[in-house]
């Protein structure tokens, strides 16, 4: 049994309950109005993960027009502070960013993420539907 509801159908009972109280020329006390929300279901947005979105563009090395994966790359190519960037010889470090909103919601800019990171808007990837 699905046990969530949506925002509309929510305010919908709310304003239901508000309209039956005003009718009796008395405001529901915010005991009242608790105890009715509770009866509720729950909403509960989807999510999905950075890693799992079609529009994540994971971490990465670009040099000009060139992309290489942190994996591919030597182990001399790696600092040696061991924070897991690259030399600049190499390329320049690219953070995982959402490609969405570089296009919508950011004018242009990119917007890093990491994998782990989560948002409402994203869609999942086909490939990770049996996940």
């Amino acid at each position: 049994m699905d046990d969530t509801i949506s925002r509309q159908d929510a305010a919908s009972r709310f304003s239901d309950l508000l309209m039956l109280e005003l009718k009796g020329k008395r405001l529901p006390t915010w005991d009242e109005v608790y105890n009715a929300m509770q009866d509720l279901p729950s909403v509960q947005p989807q999510i999905v993960w950075c890693r799992e979105c079609v529009y994540y563009d994971p971490p990465h090395i670009q040099n000009g027009t060139r992309r290489y994966e942190y994996k591919d790359m030597p182990s001399d190519a790696f600092d040696k502070l061991g924070t897991g960037l690259v030399h600049s010889g190499y390329g320049v470090n690219v953070g995982g960013r959402c490609l969405r909103s570089k296009t919508r919601l950011a004018r242009g800019k990119s917007i890093f993420m990491n994998e782990d990171d989560y948002c409402s808007r994203g869609e999942r990837r086909a490939d990770d539907d049996e996940k």
